[in-house]
């Protein structure tokens, strides 16, 4: 890995703790650079050169903005919403399928791409999670991305996926389904998130300790099989 000098990744966020121990595995000077589009409209956003975070910029000529899922109104910097796009690049539609094209593309051709983001006051991008993973907790929207990267940073997970499951007070509570690297218990993996995030977003579900996660062959996370573990 010597001469390697950057490496660029797609398809899925990456947990800050995975960059940081690729770095300490390899070059703390290496450029870690993700890429995020979608087949769609495909690549819209890239980490700039040089950059030290997670943030991304818009490449030329694309048009970004982030809409309140709900009312589909323009939200302002550091409100997350679905991120909606522009560009000369976007697809003219589904072959054959009217209907699933006018669900993506609006009358006024923004691209609704179903994943929840936000922009800061640099106008850097961030990518939350999918709004199909969302989960609802009374009224509140909590992203599971968020949840693992925070667990991940626990010094005995190796990997960690967190989904919603059917609660009686909450409707919807995060249920985490953790791979140790060595022993620990569910009060320690409680402990451990309750002082890194707000009560609405505390595993109320449960933490499952499991020997491996369902994945697909890219190495993306299946949470709707988790439950099934």
């Amino acid at each position: 890995m010597k001469s390697v000098r950057s490496l660029v990744c797609g398809a899925a966020p990456v947990p800050q703790p995975s960059v940081k121990i690729i770095k300490e595995k390899t070059d703390k000077s290496l450029f870690f650079q993700e890429g995020y589009g979608m087949t769609e409209v495909l690549i819209t956003h890239t980490t700039p050169c040089g950059s030290s975070n997670a943030s991304l910029c818009c490449l030329p000529n694309v048009k970004c903005k982030v809409i309140d899922v709900e009312t589909g109104k323009s939200l302002p910097a550091n409100e997350k919403g679905e991120i909606c796009l522009k560009s000369p690049s976007v697809m003219t539609g589904y072959l054959n399928n009217e209907a699933a094209t006018r669900a993506t593309i609006d009358e006024d051709g923004w691209v609704h791409s179903g994943d929840i983001g936000y922009y800061d006051d640099n106008e850097s991008f961030n990518i939350v999670d999918r709004i199909k993973e969302l989960i609802k907790v009374k009224a509140m929207q909590v992203a599971p991305s968020e949840l693992e990267e925070v667990i991940l940073q626990h010094p005995k997970v190796k990997e960690v996926g967190v989904t919603g499951v059917p609660h009686d007070r909450f409707g919807e509570a995060p249920r985490a389904y953790v791979v140790t690297s060595s022993p620990t218990s569910e009060k320690e993996i409680h402990e451990f998130l309750a002082s890194h995030v707000a009560s609405h977003k505390q595993l109320a579900g449960g933490v499952i300790f499991v020997s491996e996660l369902p994945k697909t062959a890219s190495g993306k996370i299946l949470r709707r099989k988790l439950r099934e573990l």
